[in-house]
């Protein structure tokens, strides 16, 4: 159990793929690393695939340390492994000449079962996705994405993963920030002035979670000043989530859901903040796919939906076509429409085979339901508590700063790298 020391980060991760020790750190010193051996890089398939799946792996930066791919090269794929974890390193301008969904600039391909990013940020990178996560389950903890361009999601997560995602940043990049399918779990992130360009920051396809399990929710995250066509902050198709303390504002849509778009969707909202959101129709939600009157449907409990703003309908809400459960402990005032000419239900529309129970708006089954309701019946005294903001821009548990300062491009590699064998001592100085 000792140390070896290579010249390149391949050369690292291919010393300690073939060490027969377990599990395997790798020290990477203070520096820029770029070009030949130390972009498009490799981990994974050490040896037969029982082998390969019994092996861990830490990839741990020590000081600055950064991935250049100077706008021509891929970061990393991780092909078969049992685990493999990346911590405190950044990733700047990585490239990838390609809009297929098979692809990323950080690849976790497939046959990697447990992929974990700690701490690290990502910036300044063009490709189908930055971070494409096509295979196994795994965590992105404490990392931000900051002036990304991704044709398919800064983040996208396959069917059949199982990933956390917490205590991160996603800001100022262009496309979606998050695609996601099944099982995936956000909790204490910040999604801030992300242009999406087609849907919204958010966009969650077959995302089924058990609504009843805290663990499994959506808490505590913060969407604004997000832009898009639909469903700035989320937009869900056939999807399942507990959203819960989260802040949901400022964002802004041309078509419907400034907010929140939910398609098909059973999802729960409570305790969240939804305000100063825009859209053609639903400046903060708009409700649409018809479900069975048996299906139970969306439902909102203990929000406030407050300041948002259509250009058409709905200002507040849009139903169409669906079902939820808006209960009375949600208050939906001061909400605008700003056509004059066509605009109806400032802060509540329904529209076509729909019902909202316990509401002023239960069509049940007619064949129209144009309902511009001002909510006068409405509980304006509503005795919901005020979403649990922690300070106007940082949901709780995120801290407030990315985890790393400027980049120091300027440095050099002066030292070379170290494989700690089975983690147990530390790397030489050079």
């Amino acid at each position: 159990m000792g140390n070896s020391s290579c010249l390149t980060l391949q050369k690292a991760l291919d010393t300690a793929c073939g060490t027969n020790c377990n599990p395997k750190t790798i020290i990477v010193t203070a520096g820029v690393y770029s070009g030949v051996g130390n972009t498009n890089l490799v981990i994974g398939n050490c040896g037969s695939e029982l082998e390969s799946l019994s092996i861990s792996i830490t990839l741990q930066g020590q000081g600055v340390v950064v991935i250049d791919g100077q706008q021509q090269n891929k970061f990393l794929s991780v092909q078969r492994i049992g685990s493999f974890t990346v911590q405190g390193i950044q990733f700047i301008n990585g490239f990838m000449n390609s809009t297929s969904t098979s692809d990323g600039l950080f690849l976790i391909s497939t046959n990697a079962r447990q992929t974990t990013i700690d701490s690290c940020a990502f910036s300044q990178s063009s490709g189908p996705s930055v971070v494409n996560w096509v295979s196994g389950g795994g965590l992105i903890t404490g990392t931000s994405f900051d002036y990304n361009s991704a044709t398919n999601g800064v983040v996208n997560v396959k069917g059949g993963s199982a990933v956390n995602i917490v205590s991160s940043f996603f800001r100022s990049n262009t496309g979606n920030a998050l695609v996601a399918f099944q099982t995936v779990i956000v909790h204490h992130t910040v999604f801030q002035n992300n242009n999406a360009g087609t849907q919204g920051a958010v966009v969650c396809n077959n995302v089924v979670l058990d609504t009843t399990d805290d663990n499994q929710a959506w808490r505590y995250n913060n969407f604004t000043g997000n832009t898009g066509t639909r469903g700035g902050a989320v937009a869900e198709t056939d999807s399942q989530i507990a959203y819960k303390n989260c802040l949901i504002s400022g964002n802004v849509v041309s078509g419907q859901g400034g907010g929140l778009l939910l398609y098909n969707s059973v999802s729960t909202v409570s305790a969240c903040g939804i305000m100063g959101n825009k859209a053609m129709r639903g400046g903060g939600v708009y409700i649409t796919g018809l479900h069975s009157l048996t299906d139970p449907g969306s439902s909102f409990a203990n929000n406030v939906i407050s300041g948002n703003q259509a250009s058409q309908s709905g200002g507040g809400v849009y139903c169409e076509n669906a079902i939820s459960d808006i209960t009375s402990t949600t208050t939906i005032q001061n909400n605008t429409v700003t056509d004059v000419t066509a605009g109806v239900g400032p802060d509540f529309y329904c529209k076509g085979f729909c019902t909202t129970k316990q509401q002023v708006c239960a069509c049940n089954g007619l064949a129209t339901c144009d309902v511009p309701s001002t909510l006068t019946t409405w509980n304006q005294q509503s005795t919901s508590t005020t979403p649990d903001q922690q300070s106007s821009s940082m949901p709780h548990g995120v801290p407030n700063q990315a985890p790393f300062g400027v980049i120091a491009a300027f440095l050099t590699v002066t030292t070379i790298i170290s494989i700690v064998v089975c983690g147990v001592k530390k790397p030489n100085k050079i």
